[in-house]
């Protein structure tokens, strides 16, 4: 189970990865991320109902998806908001298929926030 400080749960938290942060796809999930310049990365998990009609499995899923994250975060050299959006496919794929695409995903993360020039802060009109 990851720690409170280390979930997404607001609802702007989502927008905000969904509007401005930069994507990542796999066969079995959808990952948008960006720097949250905290101390801790944060991760949200997304299994909607057209994944599985039934609750259990999706909450199957997320808890397979959530160990996985718990136990790979630390390869993520700098604090992220991380949202996964689980497809379909993943219902029916082993753990160590899962917990294989987690650790090829932050790497890929972790080779583009090297080579990403920084994005300016944006900022409003007083």
């Amino acid at each position: 189970m990851l720690a409170r400080a280390q979930r997404l749960t607001e609802k702007r938290d989502f927008q905000s990865l969904f509007s401005r942060g930069m994507a990542l796809s796999s066969p079995l999930y959808t990952m948008r991320w960006r720097k949250n310049f905290g101390s801790l990365s944060r991760f949200g998990f997304v299994v909607a109902n057209t994944v599985s009609k039934k609750a259990t499995q999706r909450n199957t899923i997320r808890r397979r998806f959530r160990e996985c994250v718990r136990k790979h975060m630390g390869a993520l050299p700098f604090s992220a908001d991380i949202a996964i959006i689980v497809k379909q496919k993943a219902l029916g794929a082993p753990f160590k298929e899962i917990e294989e695409e987690i650790v090829r995903s932050f790497a890929v993360i972790k080779r583009r926030a090297a080579t990403a020039p920084p994005r300016p802060a944006r900022h409003r009109p007083v």
